[in-house]
């Protein structure tokens, strides 16, 4: 009997075969003598396993709010900076300290 690290090591390397050789389910598992079902219940399993793996890998983003109290009328927007899904609106004399630290947070972020 495999032990689970062989049986995941064998799956992974039957998943990579399946997803190249752009087979029906039904054709591929029948060539292997595997059941549909091992091979999405395998598919399935190795995808939250590998999810969860990046999850516990890559540190959580921490959010901190920010209060800016505006130099300038909040109408006279001198440019507008798009990172990303982030869009920012710079008025004329904003501080260059901060607008480069919030950029560079943003290029983190998006």
């Amino acid at each position: 009997m495999l032990e689970q690290t062989d049986k995941k090591t064998l799956w992974k390397s039957r998943i990579q075969d399946y997803r190249s050789s752009n087979e029906q389910v039904a054709d591929w598992c029948n060539r292997h003598g595997v059941t549909s079902g091992e091979l999405w219940y395998w598919m399935k399993k190795l995808k939250k396993e590998s999810a969860e793996h990046l999850e516990n890998t890559h540190p959580k983003p921490n959010w901190v709010s920010l209060h800016v109290k505006p130099s300038v009328p909040q109408d006279r927007t001198a440019l507008v900076v798009v990172i990303g899904a982030a869009r920012l609106e710079v008025p004329q004399g904003v501080d260059q300290k901060l607008l480069a630290d919030v950029v560079t947070v943003l290029r983190r972020l998006c």
